[in-house]
């Protein structure tokens, strides 16, 4: 989200908007713990992400981005949540795997764990990831259902069984994470699309659909 604060930008080294975030994310932070959300407290919230996809534009930044960036890696560990508290920095070209006929962009998501890097995958198959650290879970944090549905185009669609397949294969070697993108499709009603050619239908052939089926 980009707000304007008298000509500051959200997403950069300043300290007002920096504590507007800070109170924010408190509030929000005490009510899940409160409720009792997070994991060690028995809830099922095993991690929780302070920032997402801040690489596609910190370098613009320059000394404020990362200055901003490092502030909010600082902030959540403050927090003392007993997850992870997860920075969503980079989103990386790492390869082109020819997967179902298509290039498929695979990406580096970058975690900052107690300020220490932990590089994670995203794509349709990804068991052959390995992380760069040796001590580092294996980690899949996208697995995509499809894509986006663009205007003239085929309905995007994935089998059941090629997903299945897909975690199946992770975990044998030796995955420990797998979460969905998405596993709820939606539609933005009377919303304009987020990219060119992109229909307002967000659905990702998602194993429930914008219908919730």
């Amino acid at each position: 989200m980009f707000v304007d604060f008298n000509g500051k930008h959200s997403r950069r080294n300043h300290l007002e908007i920096q504590k507007e975030m800070e109170t924010s994310t408190t509030k929000i932070v005490n009510m899940v713990k409160v409720a009792k959300l997070f994991a060690p407290q028995g809830g099922p919230i095993i991690v929780a992400q302070i920032e997402n996809e801040y690489g596609n534009f910190m370098k613009g930044y320059g000394a404020a981005g990362k200055k901003y960036i490092e502030w909010c890696a600082k902030m959540a560990v403050a927090q003392n949540i007993s997850v992870p508290p997860m920075v969503y920095l980079f989103a990386l070209y790492l390869q082109n795997t020819n997967i179902i006929s298509k290039n498929i962009n695979c990406f580096i998501k970058t975690i900052l764990l107690h300020l220490v890097q932990i590089n994670t995958c995203n794509g349709f198959y990804r068991d052959n990831f390995k992380p760069n650290n040796l001590k580092s879970p294996k980690m899949w944090t996208e697995n995509w259902t499809e894509w986006f549905k663009l205007w003239g185009s085929k309905d995007p669609h994935r089998t059941a069984e090629y997903t299945a397949f897909a975690v199946a294969r992770f975990f044998q070697m030796g995955g420990v994470l797998n979460t969905y993108y998405m596993y709820h499709g939606g539609t933005k009603l009377g919303c304009t699309s987020d990219g060119l050619y992109i229909t307002t239908s967000y659905d990702y052939d998602a194993p429930l659909d914008e219908f919730s089926i």
